[in-house]
């Protein structure tokens, strides 16, 4: 079996045979197929960390969300993964669930302590919350006084429709991915 594409600019077809089409790894689509596949990957270029990025109970945690909270605490969840990025110490990061929340741990390394994105039941505001047996909210509280809403020493309380201190907020997730190394 042979495989045809017509070549615009020559006016003459391609012709593959069975075995170069697989060699190629070429699969040929109905030209309608093939300019919606082109239009899906356009998309998946633009962008990254689409939900296929998470794993499938992070990705059903994130949709449990209200919208306007999953959308700030998806950017959150981008910059936690930046700041590690920037950050040697913390190491690789893990998504996973804690509390059925999406948690992202320094498990390779140690050098951090948990931190989970969650959002409050009664009136949506999305959170950073780290362990509570850590002294992470109370330096927050001391270091960003007017930057932040706190919730007792568990949580760092985002706005949900204003723009957020990105600079403040990744300074805090910095000491949460390497709180065990300063403790050391």
């Amino acid at each position: 079996m042979a495989f045809s594409v017509n070549r615009r600019t020559s006016g003459r077809p391609l012709v593959f045979g069975q075995g170069e089409a697989d060699r190629l790894g070429a699969i040929w689509y109905h030209k309608a197929s093939f300019k919606a596949a082109r239009v899906l990957k356009t998309i998946e270029l633009k962008k990254p960390n689409v939900v296929r990025d998470r794993p499938t109970d992070v990705a059903a945690a994130f949709a449990a969300f209200p919208e306007f909270t999953r959308q700030r605490a998806l950017e959150v969840r981008d910059l936690i993964f930046e700041t590690a990025r920037s950050t040697p110490e913390a190491g690789p990061i893990t998504e996973t669930l804690k509390w059925g929340e999406p948690a992202y741990l320094t498990e390779a390394t140690g050098a951090g302590t948990t931190i989970r994105l969650g959002w409050d039941r009664i009136s949506a505001v999305p959170k950073v919350l780290v362990n509570c047996q850590t002294t992470l909210i109370d330096e927050f509280r001391t270091r960003f006084p007017i930057e932040f809403r706190y919730e007792k020493t568990r949580a760092i309380l985002l706005p949900i429709s204003e723009p957020y201190p990105k600079t403040a907020l990744q300074v805090c997730l910095i000491a949460a991915l390497t709180y065990h190394l300063r403790k050391r």
